[in-house]
């Protein structure tokens, strides 16, 4: 069972490295440009968050913090798509 926590740090891990931030909003639009999702890497990596999510679900749960952040990049690469 602790395998499973760790495995599933480590796709969070790789999940927000692959759904950025979106840029903000005080800096110039200018010289920033989009962030790009990659988006067959980010449905796999969500595949398999979601399988072992199923073993271990008080995952997101026991950190609120990692919860919140997990659903506000969620919803901005969703919109980015």
């Amino acid at each position: 069972m602790q395998v499973c926590y760790v495995m599933t740090d480590l796709l969070c891990i790789f999940l927000q490295e692959f759904m950025p931030l979106p840029p903000d909003s005080d800096s110039e639009k200018g010289n920033q440009e989009e962030p790009r999702l990659e988006f067959s890497y980010v449905e796999c990596l969500m595949y398999a968050f979601h399988r072992l999510g199923r073993q271990c679900p008080d995952f997101l749960s026991k950190d609120a913090e990692r919860m919140k952040d997990f659903r506000f990049r969620s919803v901005v690469n969703i919109k980015i798509c």
